[in-house]
Order: C-alpha cells, then structure tokens, then sequence
C-alpha cells in the first residue's frame, strides 16, 4: 500500500509539474 500511494504520488506531482509548464508556455505565447 505505502508503494502505490507513494507512486500516487510521485504521478501527482509530475502532473502538477507538466501543467505549471505548461501554463507557462501558454503565458509566454499570448504575451
């Protein structure tokens, strides 16, 4: 259970991660 939970998330925070990115480009692109 702590593995899974601990993969949960490590998925969390890369999807946290990739949407910030992503929010950034789209910034830059309309400014």
């Amino acid at each position: 259970m702590d593995k899974t939970l601990k993969e949960l998330l490590m998925i969390f925070v890369c999807a946290d991660i990739l949407v910030s990115i992503d929010a950034g480009l789209n910034r830059n692109e309309i400014y």
